[in-house]
């Protein structure tokens, strides 16, 4: 989802994220780039992605035209993106992953930035639920009706602190770092829970009730994102993650809503969220490293 106000004040703290705006000459807003600023070693400025926030980057607002040809959007774009790219503060290093319906990033090209492709896994919405099932890999049908036998998905918002915590503790054994304080996440969740725009499903065994996963959706008018998911490692033969994905998938499918699989770079999670159908959808990883 777009980077809201009220997501960055709850990620970054009120006083911990800043914005690049540009205007046309009557003041109207014409883009925005929203930042999260920190200190690398204590010492060295960085614009990186707030916590727990998949993409960032530019958002620009048309001009209000009946008609508006290809290269004179190219063209807006690429003004705007010179009046954000110069209001951005000094700092040592500069970090975002642009949202997949971003795809223009020359502005920042033309300026020293660099760019890796990466990938995310998109479920557009569709009418029936039959046709996304018809559509997962027959391997993942099978893990379906595996995870049927061995665990029980439900909706328990309540849980989404442990399901987070759980997350925290699986990332070191694929030598990533926890994504925030614990803190940072509940406020998050709170302001999420306050305006409906979140979801927690729970994998718990069907025999002993056991909580052994959970998935966590925040969602807008148009894409539901996995924000994150996590199963108890020896609950992993259950294929509760498959599980949970299913549900999320029926959950948007609901809703008519499209689904963002967040996280397909990871090789372990890419290999099960391709196995759901999704189209492969590109977004610009840019980077710049300063003089300072």
């Amino acid at each position: 989802m777009p980077l809201q106000p009220w997501w960055l004040d709850a990620a970054c703290g009120a006083t911990g994220w800043e914005a690049a705006i540009a205007t046309d000459k009557a003041g109207r807003v014409e883009a925005v780039l929203p930042y999260h600023i920190r200190k690398r070693w204590g010492i060295l400025p960085c614009i990186t992605l707030p916590p727990l926030s998949t993409y960032a980057g530019p958002w620009w607002r048309y001009p209000p035209q009946t008609s508006f040809k290809r290269h004179s959007r190219y063209a807006f774009e690429k003004k705007v993106c010179r009046q954000l790219i110069a209001q951005l503060p000094q700092c040592w290093y500069f970090a975002q992953h642009f949202h997949p319906d971003v795809q223009n990033w020359y502005a920042f090209f033309l300026k020293g930035f660099h760019q890796t492709t990466r990938y995310t896994y998109l479920l557009e919405p569709l009418d029936h639920l039959e046709a996304y099932y018809q559509n997962l890999k027959g391997s993942v049908r099978s893990d379906l009706k595996k995870a049927v036998q061995n665990v029980q998905i439900g909706r328990e918002d309540f849980q989404s602190p442990a399901i987070f915590a759980l997350y925290n503790r699986i990332l070191p054994r694929k030598g990533r770092k926890a994504p925030c304080p614990p803190i940072v996440f509940e406020r998050l969740h709170a302001v999420l829970q306050d305006k409906a725009q979140s979801a927690c499903f729970t994998a718990r065994g069907k025999h002993t009730g056991e909580l052994c996963g959970g998935l966590y959706l925040c969602f807008d008018d148009r894409t539901a994102s996995v924000l994150f998911c996590a199963v108890e490692p020896n609950w992993q033969h259950t294929c509760a993650l498959h599980a949970l994905l299913w549900e999320a998938v029926q959950w948007a499918c609901q809703r008519k809503l499209r689904l963002d699989f967040e996280g397909s770079m990871d090789p372990g999670l890419e290999a099960i969220f391709r196995g759901f159908g999704g189209q492969m959808v590109p977004y610009f990883s840019v980077w710049k490293v300063f003089a300072f």
